[in-house]
């Protein structure tokens, strides 16, 4: 649903609301090739006026909430930020056939990553982790395996550390 009130050709205020229900996505691809993706529920929705807009929702799959967000936003550049996003055993190859250009996807995502501060000066707090990464690109021999990173938000920047095998090696 999509409401919005306006009050001498001036957004007042508006209210957006995405719901699906109990759903999947299924693509043909090349060949036998198929992609398919289920979840149970997703909600997203936004409430926001002149000032100021808040966006929150999430994707349950399984019983259990893989992601979600709940983010205030100020429209101007020092308005205080507030919020984040949490992330829960997502699992990235169940994506790789969306994508093209990648031959291979895999690996679990993580985390919990908190927002303060302003527009022009952000807060971020948290942490982003891969577990059991993989991946190759379309036309490049090369894959990537036994990814594992920890990207670590400290308010004004961020930490990554982990491991990863390239081809034959380890980096």
């Amino acid at each position: 649903s999509l409401q919005a009130r306006w009050r001498d050709l001036e957004p007042e205020q508006l209210s957006a609301s995405f719901r699906l229900g109990e759903g999947s996505l299924t693509e043909s691809l090349l060949g036998a090739q198929r992609a398919h993706y289920e979840w149970d529920s997703l909600a997203l929705d936004y409430l926001g006026g002149a000032a100021q807009g808040r966006l929150w929702g999430q994707l349950t799959r399984n019983g259990e909430a893989q992601l979600a967000i709940d983010l205030s936003m100020p429209a101007a550049l020092n308005g205080a930020l507030s919020g984040g996003f949490e992330v829960s055993k997502f699992e990235l190859g169940e994506l790789q056939p969306l994508v093209s250009a990648v031959n291979r996807l895999g690996g679990t995502a993580e985390g919990s990553i908190r927002m303060g501060g302003t527009v022009s000066d952000p807060e971020i707090k948290g942490a982003l982790m891969l577990r059991d990464g993989e991946f190759s690109i379309a036309g490049n021999p090369t894959q990537v395996e036994a990814m594992s990173l920890l990207v670590d938000f400290q308010g004004d920047h961020a930490d990554i550390s982990g491991g990863l095998v390239v081809g034959d090696g380890s980096s």
